[in-house]
């Protein structure tokens, strides 16, 4: 390209160097792969950095690339807390860039540590996805579309459907419907066909979801089903259940509308206009996820536009397009998974200047040298 008259301007992308690529629990193989191999492509070297809780599929994924051709010392896997061994990759001098997936608190905690050595970070960090239900939707599948995008993994996704707006005429029968269709659900192993709702990752995360429950309560909304652990047969009863739970009545001060929860609980909330929708909707920390539900394309639109989330879908909540972005706004973190603009962060750009005079004196450089 050719923007000065006498040279020539090329771009290069380049590998950034050794990239960190530390993945959450609950999706520890699709995440780490969203993470590790762009960057691997990128032709950076990769220090795989998963879950404590969830380390397996990381070691076995480090197995495949280690027997698919990829150099030796390209791809490394480390194991171990986060507090620790997490700090200490964050900080090292040697490691060039963070691709992190989880929390916000630790988002924040990375920046932070990363910081000291100007590292560059990729972050993908919480959310508490709105999900905006107009009078003119197809209710049925709205509320099909709200109770898998809110209980799919047990609720525990950053983009799961955690805050219900219904429009103020359709808020009485929509909850209904809700209602109806979590009575049905089938909790129980979640490695069976037959079940819908299997069980949290872990008791400190179920411990979680009922201090939030309990808050809810306690804060004024109404409890209208679920709220406690189900009454299973051994050997369930000793994994980490909690039934699907909805709240009514919720107001947007509320604990459990303000904060992730990351288990199988929603807050249903109702709202009058299109502008309320959105105001409400866009009143928190988080910016991940979203979605709205509705047959006019101007509503749609308006929607698509005024929602401050990197993701907005329209009468659909969870579906993940590789081919597309994927990645916060505000607190939700920045930079993107998946797609074209994934490589864009694991690269940098360089400008090189070719001059294509030969001249031994250049016309700029009267600057110094003064006129000829």
């Amino acid at each position: 390209m050719e923007y000065a008259g006498t040279a020539t301007s090329i771009i290069r992308r380049e590998p950034i160097g050794v990239v960190v690529s530390i993945a959450p629990w609950n999706y520890p193989f699709m995440e780490m792969v969203w993470k590790a191999i762009p960057a691997l492509a990128a032709g950076n070297t990769v220090i795989m950095k998963p879950a404590s809780l969830t380390p397996t599929t990381t070691l076995e994924l480090g197995k495949i690339l280690q027997t698919s051709g990829v150099h030796d010392g390209a791809v490394n896997v480390l194991t171990g807390p986060g507090a620790t061994l997490g700090e200490v990759l964050v900080t090292h001098p040697e490691v060039d860039m963070i691709g992190f997936t989880g929390d916000t608190l630790t988002g924040r905690r990375i920046m932070e540590l990363a910081s000291r050595t100007t590292k560059k970070v990729q972050l993908e960090l919480g959310g508490k996805a709105p999900f905006v239900v107009f009078d003119d939707a197809n209710l049925e599948a709205a509320a099909d579309g709200a109770v898998v995008g809110g209980f799919q993994n047990s609720g525990q996704d950053c983009t799961a459907a955690t805050r219900i707006y219904v429009q103020s005429a359709s808020y009485d029968k929509f909850l209904n419907m809700l209602i109806e269709r979590t009575k049905k659900f089938r909790i129980g192993d979640p490695s069976s066909r037959e079940t819908d709702l299997g069980p949290l990752v872990s008791e400190d995360q179920r411990s979680k979801v009922e201090e939030m429950v309990a808050s809810g309560e306690k804060e004024g909304a109404r409890l209208v089903i679920g709220g406690k652990r189900p009454s299973l047969p051994s050997p369930l009863d000793k994994g980490f259940y909690y039934e699907p739970t909805i709240f009514s009545n919720t107001t947007q001060n509320m604990t459990i509308v303000q904060e992730e929860i990351f288990g199988p609980v929603l807050a249903v909330s109702p709202f009058d206009t299109t502008d309320e929708a959105i105001e409400k909707s866009n009143d928190t920390i988080y910016g991940l996820a979203s979605s709205v539900w509705t047959k006019d394309i101007y509503k749609a639109m308006k929607g698509s536009s005024s929602l401050r989330f990197g993701c907005v879908w329209v009468n659909e909540h969870m579906p993940i397009v590789s081919e597309m972005p994927h990645g916060g706004y505000k607190q939700s973190g920045f930079g993107k998974d998946m797609s074209l603009y994934t490589f864009e962060d694991y690269t940098e750009i360089k400008h090189v200047f070719v001059d294509m005079t030969d001249l031994t004196r250049k016309a700029w450089h009267y600057q110094v040298l003064g006129p000829q």
